[in-house]
């Protein structure tokens, strides 16, 4: 079934998926199939590999096919760039602050 919205063509039929379709955005298709309570178990479990999962996040979110991966994948990205922010920050304040102790201590 096709249908036309606000000058946006939606293909609602993506193989067996239940609520899998794709829209055609900008001259190219895009997938919009949800992703299962797995997939994201299986991601999750693929990103948090020790720089094979980074590897694999940084493909995902630039060029995966399916947006609801590519925009998974993101957020997770962006997780761990707030995450290391979070520990040079505690690193510095702390790791400063014991350097400082035990030199004024010796």
């Amino acid at each position: 079934m096709k249908t036309e919205g606000a000058g946006k063509d939606i293909k609602m039929d993506n193989g067996n998926v239940p609520g899998g379709f794709t829209r055609i955005e900008n001259g190219r298709e895009v997938d919009y199939t949800p992703i299962t309570m797995w997939g994201y178990f299986g991601y999750e479990l693929l990103f948090s590999v020790p720089f094979l999962g980074l590897v694999f996040l940084v493909y995902f979110a630039a060029s995966a096919k399916n947006q609801n991966v590519k925009n998974f994948a993101r957020s997770y990205f962006c997780v761990l760039i707030v995450f290391a922010v979070i520990l040079i920050f505690l690193g510095a304040a702390f790791g400063t602050a014991s350097g400082v102790d035990y030199l004024f201590n010796r």
